[in-house]
């Protein structure tokens, strides 16, 4: 044991203790007591044995004591039983699900605050995932151990004490014979964690070949590329080092399991022998002998059952900590307090100021770019893939800070500004959009679930376009969507349009579309983008977009390639330059004329 694991035990018993005080206090009496029934029912059976033996040898008449001895004895294990089956039976596995239920809480209100770069680094993405597979089951596990943890201590302590008046040399000798299998135990747990985490990674690959082979797209990808059995070969070679691996503590254990076993029958013979002429010369009863046998053994198994415990403890704490760790990582974006807020939720001006990225461990991706946007202004960000425009709406939104430069927000800069607030000028359609296992309504609501406005629920869906097919569904706004739930499955077109309504609902007074159109027919686009301009006239619409027969039409036009701004203007303007822009607009053009 180090100070780190009475660290995480300390922890552990304070989320305990959160979650149910009553649980801990009665666990902890019961814990205590049923460790010092054995030692109370072994001390019985030596009486009663002794009593039993004087009988045979004298009067042969039973006597009230013995009565007495027998009924006790067995009102104890009647009392045994029954705190048995109200500790394990019934508290344990009802504050199992509490514990559960309140890490996952607790895990989705952590996770759900996170800051995009956390959802983007392996280290983090490695630590959720060893939470999940295992951290969730293993922290009520640990809470288990710490008290049966005092459950065998009471039980040695106690033997300990019963066994001194047979010599202190006994029970001293028994816990050093019992540190052996202490020891192969915790070198087992060591190398079993060890794998774990070096595993993690594997794992995932291992679940990602698993998903391609079983995943309806991937697979018929899969058979018409003709790699199916590639895959397959692929997932065997993952399954068996991941096998390899469980296996090497095992037989590590196997290997050194049997000299603990042998130095502890060698102990117990050793005892006996050397008792055996007190008790054929009368200085040691039956009862005494039978008493000191099983206390010399509960020495030995309780002093292996705590080690068992501590090693699991150790063992155990290694996920434990995992958790701390993950609940204790602090934000990356750090916001003032208290943050700027606006008098009023309308479109303002958008400066970038020499904005500089890269993310960690990554080359830079924005180079000192300064652009403007002023309000009501309809911008388009144009360029190939890998230029940074998905980069700069994400500074824009404030999921990563710029290294250098600022970003301003009618001239306060946006690290000033309040998160939440700043969020309220903002609707936004990503390239990776959620597809919600939801109805119709709560999906296009989404950000208003307990009371979603009906009347801006239609007016989103036919601006995107989504009420056509809307309409013909049999439940209309209230169909259920996603087969895992019996609901309606869409198309990826049909699922872009109910993303784009959900845009369309918020009313923001910017409007960030990163893709917004890329699965909808170009017919459907023209007409989305001719509402867009009706409704968002007023309002600042900052799209990306590879179509040109949309981008066209936007006030202005940004050209990004490797992170620079190289040309912006009207669409008229950059065409007359015949730079950049024109050479993409006319080869898109000339692809749609052949």
């Amino acid at each position: 044991m180090n100070w780190k694991t009475f660290g995480t035990i300390r922890r552990t018993l304070g989320l305990t203790w959160e979650v149910d005080r009553r649980f801990v206090v009665v666990t902890a009496i019961l814990m205590v007591v049923g460790g010092l029934i054995p030692i109370a029912m072994s001390y019985l059976f030596r009486t009663i044995l002794d009593q039993v033996v004087h009988i045979t040898s004298t009067t042969g008449v039973i006597t009230g004591a013995l009565v007495g001895f027998l009924a006790f004895r067995y009102l104890l294990d009647a009392l045994n039983d029954l705190q048995n089956a109200f500790l394990y039976q019934y508290t344990q596995r009802l504050t199992r699900y509490k514990i559960q239920d309140h890490l996952n809480y607790e895990l989705s209100r952590k996770i759900s605050s996170f800051d995009a770069d956390h959802f983007e680094n392996p280290k983090v993405q490695d630590l959720i995932s060893k939470i999940r597979r295992e951290g969730m089951g293993r922290i009520p596990s640990y809470t288990n151990s710490i008290f049966f943890s005092l459950n065998y201590g009471a039980t040695l302590i106690g033997s300990f004490i019963a066994l001194i008046p047979f010599g202190i040399w006994i029970p001293f000798l028994a816990i050093v014979i019992a540190y052996p299998r202490y020891r192969v135990q915790r070198t087992v747990s060591v190398l079993q964690w060890g794998y774990f985490s070096w595993n993690t990674p594997l794992g995932r690959r291992m679940n990602m070949v698993t998903n391609m082979l079983q995943s309806k797209l991937t697979v018929m990808e899969a058979r018409l590329a003709g790699n199916r059995e590639a895959l397959l070969a692929r997932l065997k070679k993952f399954q068996n080092e991941i096998f390899e691996g469980v296996g090497k503590p095992l037989r590590t254990y196997m290997k050194q399991i049997w000299i603990p076993v042998l130095l502890e029958a060698l102990f117990m013979f050793i005892v006996i022998w050397l008792k055996l002429p007190s008790v054929v010369a009368g200085a040691i009863t039956i009862g005494g002998l039978t008493f000191l046998i099983q206390m010399s053994d509960s020495v030995l198994t309780n002093t292996s059952n705590v080690n068992g415990q501590l090693a699991s403890l150790l063992d155990d704490s290694l996920y434990v900590e995992d958790y701390f760790e993950l609940m204790s990582l602090s934000p990356l974006i750090k916001e003032k307090e208290p943050g700027h807020e606006f008098e009023a939720i309308i479109p303002p001006k958008i400066e970038f100021e020499h904005v500089t990225f890269k993310y960690p461990e990554g080359k830079e991706v924005i180079k000192n770019v300064s652009l403007r946007v002023l309000p009501g202004e309809h911008v388009a960000i144009v360029g190939p893939n890998g230029a940074g425009k998905t980069t700069l709406i994400k500074l824009f939104l404030r999921f990563y800070d710029p290294n250098e430069g600022r970003i301003l927000i009618n001239g306060i800069d946006l690290k000033d500004i309040a998160r939440a607030h700043w969020y309220k000028f903002v609707g936004t359609l990503f390239q990776d959009f959620g597809k919600y296992s939801l109805t119709v309504k709560e999906n296009i609501a989404f950000y208003e679930l307990e009371k979603p406005d009906e009347v801006r629920v239609r007016m989103a869906a036919k601006l995107s376009g989504a009420d056509e097919f809307i309409e013909k569904f049999k439940d209309g706004y209230d169909q259920q969507l996603g087969r895992e739930f019996k609901g309606e499955e869409l198309s990826v077109g049909q699922w872009q349009k109910l993303a784009l309504a959900r845009a369309f609902y918020e009313q923001a007074p910017i409007l960030v579309l990163d893709e917004p159109t890329s699965a909808i027919d170009a017919e459907a686009e023209a007409d989305i983008f001719e509402n867009l301009g009706k409704v968002y006239r007023e309002k600042t619409v900052i799209f990306i977009s590879h179509r040109f027969s949309t981008v066209r039409h936007a006030d202005k036009i940004i050209v990004l390639k490797d992170g620079k701004i190289i040309e912006h203007g009207t669409h008229q303007a950059l065409m007359a330059k015949s730079g950049v822009y024109a050479r993409m607009f006319h080869k898109q053009a000339k692809g749609y004329v052949e």
